[in-house]
C-alpha cells in the first residue's frame, strides 16, 4: 500500500481435511496529494511560460506533495504528460494532443530531489505555441503554455 494505484492480493487456504479455497481481492490505494506547481524554466500553471528554441530540450519540472508536506515521486500518480498545439498561445489547446509520457519511445520521467523531471525534445515539433498538460491520477490537469520559435 506504499504506492498509489490498483492492487490485488490472493489468499490460499487449506483445511485439515485437505480442502482448498482461494480468494483474490482487488483494491485501490489513493494517496492524497497536491500539485505544487511547474518549476523553472516553465511558468506557473495556467500561464504562458515563454518562448523556447525549437529543437531544444525543455525540462518540464513539477512537484506533488502528500500528507505532512512530504514530496511524492510515485509514477503511479502520473496518468499522462502531453502537448497540444495552441493557435492563440492562451487558453485551451486548439490541436490534437501528442502523448509524451507514457509513450512507446521509452520516454521516462526522472525523480530527483522530490521533483518529477521530463526532458521534452522539441525537435519534431513545428514552430508555434503548445499547451503542456499533466494528467494526474486525482483527476486534475495542470497546464502551462510554451512557444517554440
Amino acid at each position: 500500500t506504499a504506492t498509489a494505484g490498483s492492487k490485488t492480493f490472493t489468499v490460499n487456504a487449506t483445511d485439515k481435511a485437505g480442502n482448498t479455497a482461494q480468494l483474490t481481492v482487488s483494491y485501490t490505494v489513493v494517496i492524497p496529494y497536491t500539485f505544487v506547481g511547474f518549476f523553472s524554466p516553465l511558468g506557473p500553471a495556467g500561464t504562458f511560460a515563454g518562448e523556447f528554441n525549437r529543437g531544444s530540450n525543455i525540462s518540464i519540472k513539477w512537484q506533488l506533495i502528500g500528507p505532512g508536506e512530504v514530496p511524492l515521486t510515485d509514477l503511479g500518480l502520473i496518468q499522462a504528460l502531453q502537448v497540444a498545439p495552441n493557435a492563440s498561445c492562451s487558453g485551451a489547446p486548439t490541436g490534437t494532443p501528442v502523448l509524451l509520457y507514457p509513450s512507446a519511445t521509452g520516454a521516462t520521467i526522472l525523480r530527483v530531489s522530490g521533483q518529477y523531471i521530463f526532458n521534452w525534445d522539441t525537435s519534431g515539433f513545428p514552430n508555434g505555441c503548445y499547451n503542456i498538460v499533466l494528467k494526474l491520477s486525482n483527476g486534475t490537469t495542470p497546464t502551462t503554455i510554451v512557444g517554440l520559435n
